[in-house]
């Protein structure tokens, strides 16, 4: 059992001399005084996990996260259970009932705490009303959530104050174990400028770094012997052998810059998401943990007492496949059973057209995704000579086969409508070069050809792009920016092009640009339906060839990349 406790006072930071990290011992595994830690990210509602979908095997899921939980509590071992936000946009499955369904599961399977996720935020007003509140939909998941969704670095703009919504905290004091133990819940700082406008309108995302140099001495007052920081921030490494060796690791990511600025002994632990990486590393003393996206594996962290000291033993991350077995795992395959039927219907409708071969995405560059969602637009709008479409609002590959709405909606699950932005060519270049910053991924684009250096600008030293700090979206790496045909761009013509509704409203960090055009540029229909919809319907009607194998304008390289990526420090 645990128990819980949420206010806190000032101490002095206990030495880092408590906190060890030595060979596990196995012995102690069902002890008492021994705790084991597993950890959630960005499941983006893929409660199902990859059941063979695309190019991945099956694995994953909530019901073989269950059977893997019973499995580690066999024997009497305590289990905590974190997630560190993006918990249910993304799926159709979660997203035909706003998250309601991932709260169900989540309290099903006994988490003790979350992270608010910047896509928490994606489905607005409850129901999608227009008149209703835009925070809304978060607002009643987590007032039906009996976990604490927590984001210390939140503050509503109104009050001035951290947001009173039921469900929502800041930090947790709870005890397990054998443990006493202080969480920090963070949100990335970036949230408003990759969510709709209205979310940095009406929240400030303040400064994680000073956020918990105020929270984690309360914290230690209130008797906590170890802090963690569950966080939807994160970073990127490729190697996981030694934990100590961050090579392979991008020193520039919001949870290695974070663990660096604090003394060490602060944190204990930092569990990560948002990045959709995996990471096992030990940066100023502190371990980073990230267990990668779509509830795919999950990462480990073991805790015990050892001559009256906590000692922390990270393990490596956990791949979820497998038979699911259980009670647990039953319970959890009836509650996704209930809601599955409908959705298995819709999703396996059929849009009268064959892929034949897989389409990959790519966030650094263009890719058979982009230019093939972009060519889809443009047939809609025949007005437009452009194509923008965001990378980070493409969230799956296509498929070979019968294209199916199911395998189309994992390709664009967020309901943006279609519109229209009449940009001038210097107003096109500047959203260029804000797109190849290297802060997110890049504009896939048609009736443009770009190419941009990765070693370019590696620490700005001016604010570009106005958003009020200078960090890695100042940069400009753009090389070259041309039409189609080969063209300059002239700064002076208005260009008619496509995009979608969350780059139109200044989604993405483009807001300081799009904020400055004049209204009567950007159209938007109000009553528009998701562009995804719109797409299947025109493929159902039209039923366009589509050669996958030889479409030279489906693989064509429109944005690209040189120069080696900086991976110094810019601190």
């Amino acid at each position: 059992m645990s128990r819980h406790s949420i206010k806190g006072k000032p101490m002095k930071l206990r030495s880092a001399a408590l906190l060890a990290v030595l060979t596990l011992c196995l012995s102690c595994a069902t002890s008492k005084h021994s705790l084991r830690i597993l950890q959630t990210t960005d499941i983006h509602g893929y409660y199902l996990g990859h059941e063979g979908r695309g190019e991945m095997p099956p694995n994953g899921g909530l019901e073989r996260l269950a059977s893997f939980i019973e499995e580690n509590r066999k024997d009497g071992r305590n289990i905590m259970l974190l997630d560190s936000g993006d918990m249910w946009s993304g799926t159709l499955l979660s997203n035909s009932n706003e998250g309601k369904l991932g709260v169900e599961a989540f309290r099903a399977l006994g988490y003790t705490a979350a992270a608010v996720g910047n896509h928490e935020f994606d489905y607005g007003a409850m129901d999608s009303t227009p008149e209703g509140d835009p925070l809304g939909a978060l607002k009643a998941r987590l007032s039906e959530a009996n976990f604490p969704i927590l984001a210390a670095n939140l503050i509503d703009r109104s009050t001035g104050k951290p947001p009173e919504w039921p469900g929502l905290g800041r930090t947790l004091l709870v005890e397990q174990g054998g443990f006493k133990i202080g969480i920090i819940g963070l949100v990335t700082e970036e949230t408003p400028l990759i969510t709709f406008p209205y979310v940095g309108e009406r929240l400030e995302f303040t400064d994680v770094t000073k956020v918990v140099k105020e929270e984690a001495p309360k914290l230690r007052a209130q008797g906590a012997e170890l802090i963690f920081i569950v966080a939807h921030l994160g970073g990127e490494c490729t190697e996981f052998e030694q934990m100590d060796d961050l090579s392979s690791c991008d020193q520039d990511s919001e949870a290695f810059k974070l663990a660096r600025a604090l003394e060490p002994g602060t944190v204990d632990a930092l569990f990560g998401g948002h990045t959709h990486q995996r990471i096992a590393h030990r940066v100023n003393g502190t371990l980073i943990l990230q267990s990668g996206q779509y509830s795919q594996y999950v990462s480990i962290l073991d805790i015990e007492r050892v001559a009256g000291k906590p000692v922390l033993h990270m393990r490596p991350h956990h791949l979820l496949t497998g038979k699911a077995e259980g009670v647990l795992a039953a319970t959890v395959a009836q509650l996704l059973e209930s809601a599955k039927g409908p959705i298995d219907e819709m999703r396996g409708r059929t849009l009268g057209i064959a892929l034949l071969s897989p389409l990959k995405r790519n966030h650094s560059e263009s890719s058979p995704v982009g230019n093939l969602i972009c060519a889809w637009l443009k047939q809609m709008q025949p007005e437009a000579e452009i194509c923008l479409v965001n990378s980070g609002g493409l969230r799956n590959n296509f498929p070979a086969g019968p294209l199916t709405y199911g395998a189309l909606y994992d390709v664009l699950p967020f309901s943006n409508i279609a519109a229209m932005m009449y940009l001038k060519g210097s107003e096109l270049k500047e959203m260029l070069i804000m797109s190849t910053t290297g802060g997110h991924g890049v504009l896939q684009t048609s009736g443009l050809f770009v190419t941009y250096d990765q070693s370019l600008d590696p620490c700005p030293t001016t604010d570009r792009n106005g958003d009020g700090k200078v960090d890695g979206r100042d940069r400009n790496r753009l090389v070259s920016a041309t039409l189609a045909n080969g063209k300059p761009i002239d700064p002076d013509r208005i260009y008619p092009i496509v995009t979608n509704s969350f780059i139109a409203s200044g989604g993405d960090g483009y807001a300081p640009l799009i904020n400055k055009i004049p209204a009567e540029r950007i159209k938007i229909s109000p009553m528009g339906i998701p562009f995804r919809d719109d797409i299947a319907e025109m493929l159902q009607k039209e039923k366009p060839h589509v050669d996958t194998a030889n479409d030279s304008l489906i693989f064509q390289m429109r944005v690209k990349k040189i120069g080696k990526p900086f991976t110094g420090t810019c601190d």
